[in-house]
């Protein structure tokens, strides 16, 4: 639906009297005692407790109960504006605030979440780790795009970012205040080569979980203009996430609700200070994008998260310790939502076309003299990846997701020309995986599709297993490719984090070693992923 945020600059005069109507509304309302208990959102699992937003935050800002029981008393014209702007019923709203304390509404007439945070005793030095990754050399972390030709754009904002003259000031009555940037070891004005790392694998997870769709997770700060859309023939806008310690709001995160096409640059937070590990930020940062776009809160029994297993667990919830961690649409025990968070995002970001024909006729076709890799893309569970292999000797076929931090599970089916069987490969793990085979001598079909994975709760279904893989063929005696060696530059120091940089991140060229994205755990080295086909390439 078409942007209807108010706006300090009078370009949403309906709203802004919508907002007038219910700040009298939030004032008369909060002359009366609050009688109603709040429900509470307390849940132990592996996470630890995690207690409920604090209602009392700002006088502007109402959970529960207090936001409904307004609503209930504004002109109803009104209480369906503030539904209808997050595209929901006035009764779906209602249920919703009844249901889960974190979502609040706001007397400018707004909606959002802030997640609970986590208790002191939980976050402790089990929860910190290193990641795992090592940045290529020569590879800014700060001017990082997965999909530069897009005109959408998911904004990773972790250098540092004053919040002045925002939404988030108006509803809070925030000053000027300055936030830093993402840091773990005391030191905010400078860069390690760990935070660099952490840095790298969020950026990885993130633009893994939104590579189904035509928008480009960045590093890099675009600007106000490509974030905000001016009109609705304004093609390029997008949404901000802040990474910071300063946690201005005391809890995991905050965003507001179904404001990604919004005439502002309305940032949505994650607090890393409550998030201490790459893994837990990442799914924090994809979480408040959700709300962006609109998504619900993936619940479970009376719980308003699920926190998923160690397996497994929904974006949507707060499964920031699963293995796994993909967009659902209930589809585990026990669910309180069925929302299809995939459909609701393809609604504001456009998915992918599908990059290989879905049979033989229309199959890649492929006849590798030496070795070649083809990159891919799942981007729905019935997307079926065709490929007509023709090889004169026998060759070995490796596939494996393209970030070892992938939603990507999938299948492979082999056929002769004529569609006789010939064998099927499925992963014998869960994560870390990989398919493997030698093709003999002839033509081949084979078909790349989305694969589950065990049975619920610790499985998962074929709908949140997406994602980009890597094809690669290595026939008998084929010569190893040439390699151009990386740079020796070593990456920039982004500036100093009290305040937000004057100027875009510095944009260092990527090394032009043709490692490319099909280097399994560790990543691109491009700093894309943008599919290509390369030839005379290795798969790790």
């Amino acid at each position: 639906m078409d942007d209807v945020t108010p706006s300090r600059t009078g370009r949403r005069a309906p709203i802004l009297r919508l907002a007038t109507v219910l700040f009298v509304a939030g004032a008369v309302w909060h002359t009366a005692p609050v009688t109603a208990t709040e429900p509470d959102v307390a849940q132990t699992a592996s996470d630890g407790p995690i207690g409920p937003p604090d209602p009392a935050a700002h006088p502007d800002v109402l959970h529960g109960r207090s936001a409904s029981t307004l609503l209930e008393r504004v002109p109803r014209l009104i209480a369906n504006a503030v539904a209808h702007r997050i595209d929901r019923s006035l009764d779906e709203l209602l249920t919703d605030l009844d249901a889960d304390p974190t979502m609040f509404i706001t007397t400018s007439g707004m909606a959002g979440h802030v997640e609970p945070a986590v208790p002191p005793s939980v976050i402790s030095d089990t929860m910190s780790a290193t990641s795992d990754l090592t940045v290529p050399p020569g590879l800014d972390v700060f001017a990082l795009s997965s999909r530069p030709s897009s005109r959408l754009t998911i904004h990773l904002d972790m250098d540092g970012h004053l919040l002045e003259d925002e939404l988030w000031n108006d509803v809070y009555g925030l000053p000027p205040t300055p936030l830093a940037a993402f840091d773990r070891d005391g030191e905010p004005a400078t860069f390690s080569a760990a935070e660099r790392a952490e840095i790298y694998e969020i950026w990885l997870t993130v633009a893994d979980d939104f590579a189904p769709f035509d928008v480009n997770v960045t590093t890099a700060d675009p600007g106000t203009e490509a974030l905000r859309r001016s009109g609705t023939g304004d093609l390029a806008y997008g949404s901000r996430v802040v990474v910071t310690g300063t946690n201005w709001r005391g809890s995991a995160g905050v965003a507001f609700l179904n404001v990604f096409t919004s005439s502002e640059d309305v940032a949505a937070f994650a607090f890393s200070d409550q998030l201490r590990t790459a893994s837990r930020v990442a799914q924090g940062v994809s979480h408040e994008i959700g709300h962006t776009l609109g998504l619900r809160h993936d619940g479970y029994r009376t719980s308003d998260y699920y926190f998923g297993t160690s397996t497994w667990g929904p974006i949507m919830g707060g499964a920031g310790g699963s293995a796994i961690i993909q967009w659902s649409k209930g589809d585990y025990p026990d669910a309180t939502r069925f929302e299809d968070d995939l459909a609701k995002i393809g609604a504001v970001l456009p998915p992918l076309a599908d990059d290989h024909g879905s049979n033989a006729a229309t199959a890649t076709a492929l006849s590798p003299a030496t070795i070649s890799t083809v990159d891919g893309l799942i981007n729905h569970e019935l997307d079926v990846d065709v490929f007509d292999i023709d090889v004169a000797v026998p060759t070995d076929l490796t596939l494996r997701p393209a970030v070892g931090t992938s939603n990507l599970h999938t299948r492979i089916e082999i056929t002769d020309p004529s569609g006789r069987p010939m064998a099927t490969l499925t992963p014998t793990e869960a994560m870390d995986w990989v398919l493997e085979t030698e093709l003999a001598p002839g033509r081949h079909i084979v078909s790349v599709r989305a694969a589950g994975w065990g049975v619920a709760p610790h499985g998962f279904t074929t709908y949140g297993a997406l994602g980009a893989y890597v094809l690669t063929l290595e026939p008998d005696g084929a010569p190893p490719p040439t390699t151009t060696p990386p740079p020796t530059t070593t990456p920039t120091t982004a500036p100093p984090t009290t305040a937000p940089p004057t100027t875009a991140p510095p944009t260092t060229a990527p090394p032009t070693t043709p490692s490319g994205p099909g280097t399994g755990v560790d990543g691109p080295v491009d700093g894309s992923m943008e599919p290509a086909v390369r030839v005379g390439v290795p798969g790790r």
